[in-house]
C-alpha cells in the first residue's frame, strides 16, 4: 500500500506509526496490518567485532501475518510495539543460529545494537522468506526505534505523525474486493485529513499486490525493474526459441539421412503412427535432457547469483543480509512444460513429415525427393537467422551501452581518490561525540603525508545509496522539485575536484556552525528548473 498525494499524483510518501495505528485500529477493511523499515545498525555478538547491518524493525504481528512460525522461542508483544517501550528485545535468524553452533543457551543471550544490550527471545525458521527478497539477520520491535535511530540525524520520534519512516501492508478482510476497501480506504484518508490537515491534508491510499521487490516507497520505483526483467525474459524467450528451431532443423536433417530405414519400416508394415511415436519421443528425450541441463544450470548460477550478492554486500561495508534466491520446485514443473510444449512445436511437425509414406522413392533414396519433402527446413533456417540476428544486435546495444557508462565522465576526476566510511551511530554517539569524532578523523586524515585534499560528505557520489527531497523558491509560486542531496564539508569541492561555476563555496566557519539561514550550493540543472529567468546567487 502506498500513500500518494492528491495534488501531485506522482508524488509518494512513507507511512507514520500514528497512520499505521489508524489503518489498523480504525478501519474495518484490513484482515491484519503490519509496519516494518530496514535501518542500517551496528551489531555485535559476543566478543565480535561490531558490523553495520542492515536490520527490520517490525510490529509485533509481523510473522503472524506472513504466515511464518518462529523455529523457537516467541513473538514480539503489542506492548513492545509501543512507541518509546522500554523493550531492549530481538529474533535473529536461524542463519545467524547457525553461526553460534546452534547453541541451545542462544536464546535469552544478549547482542549489542549501536553499543545497546538486547536479548533473544526468538529464532526465525530456517529459508525465511518475509515480505522481500532480502531477510536481514535480525529483527527488533517498533518501540525500539528511537533507540536504534539516532536522534543526533535529526530523525524524528515514532510517535511524531510527521515522521514517515514506515511500509506498511495489510491482508483485506474475507469478502472484501480490492473496489469496496479503496472506497473505504478514500473515506478514511478524508476523515484523517479534516482531523490532521497539518499532515494528512490532501493524501490519498493506493492499494496494490505485495512484491518481492518491496519495500518501496513509490510503485514508480518498480517500473524500470519491471522493464529490464521483462526485456530479459524476452531475450531469454528468443534464445530457446532459437535453440528449438535449431533441434527441428536437426532432426529435419537427421531424418533425411533416415529415409530407408523409414521406407524399409512401412514396407514392412509398420505403421505411420507407431513411427511418429518413435520420433516424437526421440525429440522429447532430448528436450528433457536440455531440461535437465538447463535446471542444473540454474542451480548453480542461484547459488553464484547469491554468494555474489552476498560479496556486494560486504563491499558496501553492509552485513546481516540473508538473499533468499533460490531454486523451487516449480521450477522443476516450468522445465517438464517447456520442454513437452517444445516438442510438440517442433519435433511433432517434423516427424510427421518424415513418416509421410512414399516407400518407393525413400528406398530408391531419390535426391530430388528429398529436396521437395524437406523444403520447410529452408523456412526453419531463415526463421533462426532472424531471431540470432536479432538478438545479436539486442547483445550489441547492451555490450555498447556498457562500454559508453563505464567510460562517461561523472563531471570530476576519479583518478587519486580514496574512500572510506565512518558510522559513530555504531557506537550510539550522541551529537557532540559524532562532530568531534568526525572533526578529529579529518584532521588527522589531512596531516598524513601524501593526501592533498581530504573532507567529509554523508554519502558517496554515486553510491549505494541516495538523500533526497522537495526544495521550492520561498518568494515564488513555484511547484516543488524533488532533488538529491549531500551535506559536505568545506574541502569537498576542492578534494573531488569539482568546479563551482558561479559563487562560492563553504567555510570553514560554516563547518561548526552557520549563522542565520544556512547556505546551499546548488548544481546547474537544478538552478535552471528553480530559476530559469533570474540569478539564483543570494536567494
Amino acid at each position: 500500500m502506498f500513500s500518494r498525494d492528491r495534488q501531485k499524483p506522482d508524488s509518494y510518501r512513507d507511512f507514520s506509526h500514528p497512520l499505521y495505528v489508524d489503518l489498523r485500529d480504525r478501519s474495518a477493511i484490513f484482515e491484519s496490518v503490519i509496519a516494518h523499515t530496514f535501518p542500517l545498525v551496528g551489531i555485535r555478538e559476543g566478543e565480535a567485532t561490531t558490523k553495520r547491518s542492515f536490520v527490520e524493525i517490525v510490529s509485533s504481528n509481523y510473522f503472524s501475518m506472513l504466515g511464518v512460525p518462529l523455529a523457537a522461542g516467541r513473538p514480539f508483544s503489542l506492548e513492545e510495539e509501543q512507541p518509546g517501550a522500554n523493550a531492549p528485545v530481538a529474533i535473529a535468524s536461524y542463519a545467524a543460529w547457525s553461526r553460534r553452533g546452534f547453541d541451545p543457551g542462544f536464546i535469552s543471550s544478549q547482542i549489542r545494537a549501536n553499543g545497546m544490550p538486547f536479548t533473544i527471545v526468538g529464532i526465525a525458521p530456517k529459508g525465511l522468506r518475509t515480505a522481500t527478497v532480502i531477510s536481514p539477520d535480525w529483527w527488533f520491535p517498533l518501540g525500539t526505534y528511537d533507540r536504534l535511530i539516532n536522534e543526533w540525524l535529526g530523525v524524528r520520534g515514532l510517535d511524531d505523525r510527521a515522521n514517515h519512516t514506515l511500509f506498511v501492508a495489510g491482508v483485506l478482510r474475507p469478502g472484501l474486493t480490492r473496489a469496496a476497501a479503496a472506497q473505504a480506504l478514500d473515506a478514511l484518508s478524508s476523515h484523517l485529513a479534516e482531523e490532521f490537515p497539518a499532515t494528512d491534508r490532501d493524501r490519498s491510499f493506493v492499494l496494490t499486490g505485495m512484491r518481492r521487490l518491496d519495500p518501496i516507497s513509490s510503485p514508480q520505483y518498480e517500473a524500470p525493474v519491471v522493464f529490464v526483467a521483462g526485456l530479459l525474459l524476452l531475450m531469454a524467450a528468443l534464445v530457446l526459441a532459437v535453440a528449438c528451431l535449431n533441434l527441428a532443423n536437426l532432426m529435419l536433417a537427421r531424418g533425411a539421412a533416415r529415409r530407408r530405414e523409414i521406407g524399409i519400416r512401412q514396407a514392412l508394415g509398420g505403421g505411420r503412427g507407431r513411427i511418429v511415436a518413435q520420433l516424437f519421443m526421440e525429440g522429447l528425450s532430448l528436450s528433457m535432457i536440455g531440461a535437465t541441463a538447463g535446471l542444473l544450470l540454474s542451480w548453480w548460477a542461484d547459488a553464484a547469483l547469491t554468494a555474489w550478492l552476498g560479496s556486494a554486500a560486504r563491499f558496501l561495508n553492509t552485513g546481516g543480509v540473508e538473499f533468499t534466491v533460490d531454486p523451487s520446485l516449480r521450477m522443476v514443473f516450468v522445465a517438464g512444460g517447456l520442454a513437452v510444449f517444445s516438442t510438440l512445436c517442433f519435433a511433432l511437425g517434423p516427424a510427421w513429415r518424415l513418416s509421410r509414406p512414399s516407400v518407393t522413392s525413400d528406398l530408391k533414396d531419390e535426391p530430388g525427393v528429398v529436396v521437395r519433402r524437406f523444403g520447410s527446413g529452408t523456412v526453419l533456417v531463415g526463421i533462426q537467422l532472424t531471431v540470432s540476428l536479432a538478438l545479436l544486435a539486442v547483445g550489441g546495444l547492451f555490450v555498447r551501452s556498457a562500454v559508453e557508462a563505464a567510460h562517461a565522465s561523472p563531471g570530476f576526476a576519479l583518478e587519486r581518490q580514496l574512500v572510506f566510511s565512518l558510522d559513530a551511530s555504531l557506537a550510539a554517539y550522541d551529537e557532540a561525540r559524532t562532530r568531534d569524532l568526525y572533526r578529529n578523523a579529518l584532521q588527522r586524515v589531512q596531516s598524513i603525508p601524501g593526501v592533498e585534499h581530504a573532507s567529509l560528505a554523508s554519502k558517496v557520489a554515486f553510491g549505494e545509496f541516495v538523500e533526497s527531497g522537495f526544495v521550492a523558491v520561498p518568494d515564488r509560486k513555484t511547484q516543488e522539485v524533488a532533488a538529491g542531496f549531500t551535506i559536505v564539508t568545506s574541502g569537498y569541492f576542492g578534494t573531488l575536484p569539482l568546479p563551482i561555476l558561479r559563487g562560492r563555496g563553504f567555510s570553514t566557519e560554516e563547518d561548526v556552525r552557520a549563522i542565520g539561514v544556512p547556505p546551499a550550493v546548488i548544481s546547474e540543472s537544478l538552478a535552471r528548473r528553480l530559476f530559469p529567468d533570474g540569478d539564483p546567487l543570494g536567494r
